[in-house]
């Protein structure tokens, strides 16, 4: 329990990792490994979980004795050779005790659950041995040379044997030297247990697993076919009798092998059968590309073709529709021309016949009028393409000439200094009198008071101040102006932007951090001056002077502010 309580601290480390491989050097020098390689071996029948326990207890050994690095040269030599042998000789023993309680288990019907964690615990023993070799190549050829490992083979228990089978196809296809390197006799003991399944069992799989084998065998070591033409020659009639219960390839490279003859000769047809199989898939795929092209093409064709049918279908319909349409109007037209004609009679039948003469000659007159009046119009359609740039260019001119007389208009205005005054319109000369009569008599009843040269000195003074005051702190006043200006910008864009706002059901992030924002007005109401800069900009130049005309009143009235306030400032510093 302790173990397998290390083995959960094991499998908590990262695979590959620098811990797990400090870890497993203090586990093998604690003696650990050696103590684990002998436990394996002991009876699980009183422990707890039984031959479960000893198949995670050898799982846990293979996983320390992978990656290891003992240290020293002694060691590692001590370790590679005599450690690692009887690790894998016991787990050989392991799995054939487990084996031999599952043979016990299949006799007695009531045990099967006992037996499923049997097969569980001996399919694990094998795998862990699988790890062990896989990491260690060399302990391939102790495992084949195990007695142990003939007694798995030689076992009636169709599960197990169909595990150790599947694990010995493993192993070759790990070392393909090593059963080069196996005893003869342990070889042909091999050879002749796999032979026996074939001919004596029953079950397809236990046979298909077998005949697997002998193809991965025959496959990697070529010797093997003279051991079957010399020592199996009955063999391609037992394999005769699977025909069609096991897969036709395994059994059909099986009979190759065993018609090669030679190794050359197995070589070759190896080559043929590979080359047929790769021209095989080659030609089954240019095949479908082919059809899946011509399925493709046919449905391109198909939808063209309804595509131009409907559309002839579509321009016969149309062409037949305008047809109509033309014997209609010229339907129409004759009937116009009879009723006209019928008109013309009629009138006739009513005028008098002195008078024929020159209701015809009315009537020839309208004709002129209506063809003429026709043909000026589409003469002067016709025209009105080349004449269009003369109209702009006229348009032009009338703009300039008007913004230039405003503004010859306004100089003159300048120059001729102050407008004399004029009377009030109704002003005669008995009004003007008895008016300043009224002022005369207003001037005795009220005398302004005197004041002298001091009064009046202190009075200019003290309007200086007020005005050089007023002046001073007009900044002021003009900073609270902007101030309140912007604000009903902001305010007049909030508005805009609240009657454009969707409902709070359809609100986003983003229209939140757009009311959110106070920058946000100000960036509108720049945008749309740009926008308003921009259009200015793309007008021509002759359209621009209305615009340059306003530019110059503005300037000029904040020229003649900027003089009134530097006199005012002056007069206060005097």
């Amino acid at each position: 329990l302790i173990l397998l309580g290390l083995r959960d601290a094991v499998y908590l480390l990262e695979p590959r990792s620098q811990q797990l491989a400090e870890a497993k050097t203090l586990i093998y020098k604690s003696d650990l490994i050696a103590f684990m390689v002998v436990s394996i071996r002991q009876d699980f029948t009183k422990i707890k979980e039984g031959w479960l326990t000893g198949a995670k207890l050898a799982t846990l050994l293979s996983n320390c004795c992978v990656g290891l690095d003992p240290g020293s040269e002694k060691e590692r030599d001590t370790f590679h050779g005599e450690l690692l042998r009887k690790a894998a000789y016991n787990h050989l023993i392991l799995s054939r005790r487990i084996q031999e309680r599952a043979e016990q288990m299949s006799t007695i019907r009531m045990k099967t659950q006992i037996k499923a964690v049997l097969l569980e615990a001996y399919k694990t023993t094998i795998d862990s041995l699988l790890v062990l070799v896989h990491g260690y190549h060399h302990l391939a050829k102790s495992v084949f040379e195990s007695p142990y490992l003939l007694k798995m083979l030689l076992t009636e228990e169709k599960e197990t044997c169909a595990m150790v089978m599947t694990f010995i196809g493993q192993m070759i296809k790990i070392d393909r030297t090593a059963f080069s390197k196996v005893d003869r006799k342990a070889f042909h003991s091999l050879f002749d247990e796999f032979i026996f399944k074939i001919s004596s069992t029953t079950d397809a799989e236990v046979a298909e697993n077998a005949i697997k084998v002998l193809v991965s065998i025959g496959i990697r070591f070529p010797y093997t076919k003279e051991i079957f033409s010399s020592r199996y020659k009955g063999l391609r009639i037992l394999l005769s009798k699977w025909t069609g219960k096991v897969p036709g390839r395994d059994l059909q490279a099986m009979l190759d092998i065993l018609d090669a003859g030679t190794v050359q000769q197995a070589e070759l047809q190896r080559f043929h059968r590979a080359a047929s199989t790769i021209q095989a898939i080659w030609k089954g795929y240019c095949k479908r590309r082919q059809l899946k092209k011509a399925n493709t093409a046919m449905g391109t064709l198909q939808r063209s073709f309804r595509k131009k049918k409907v559309s002839d279908e579509r321009r016969k319909e149309t062409g037949r529709i305008q047809s109509e349409l033309e014997h209609q109007l010229l339907i129409s037209r004759r009937r116009a021309v009879r009723e006209t004609h019928q008109r013309q009679l009629d009138l006739l039948e009513i005028v008098p016949a002195k008078m024929v003469d020159q209701f015809l000659q009315q009537q020839e007159n309208q004709a002129a009028l209506a063809i003429q009046s026709a043909w000026r119009g589409h003469d002067l359609r016709s025209k009105f393409d080349s004449q269009k740039p003369h109209l702009v260019k006229m348009k032009a001119a009338l703009t300039i000439q008007r913004v230039v007389r405003r503004f010859l208009s306004r100089l003159r205005a300048r120059q001729a200094g102050v407008v004399p005054w004029k009377g009030p319109p109704g002003l005669t000369e008995e009004r003007r009198v008895e008016l300043q009569d009224e002022i005369n008599d207003w001037r005795e009843r009220n005398v302004p008071k005197h004041k002298s040269f001091a009064e009046m000195k202190e009075s200019y003074e003290r309007g200086q101040e007020m005005l050089a005051r007023h002046i001073i702190l007009s900044r002021a006043m003009s900073k609270t102006d902007q101030k309140r200006k912007a604000l009903l910008a902001t305010l007049s864009t909030d508005c805009e932007l609240l009657q454009g706002a969707p409902a709070l059901s359809e609100a986003t992030e983003e229209d939140v951090r757009t009311f959110a924002s106070r920058s946000v007005p100000v960036c509108d109401a720049a945008k749309v001056r740009h926008q308003e800069a921009i259009r200015r900009i793309s007008h021509p130049w002759w359209k621009k002077l209305d615009d340059r005309d306003h530019n110059d009143d503005d300037d000029a009235n904040m020229d003649l502010d900027l003089k009134l306030r530097k006199n005012a400032i002056n007069m206060s510093m005097k």
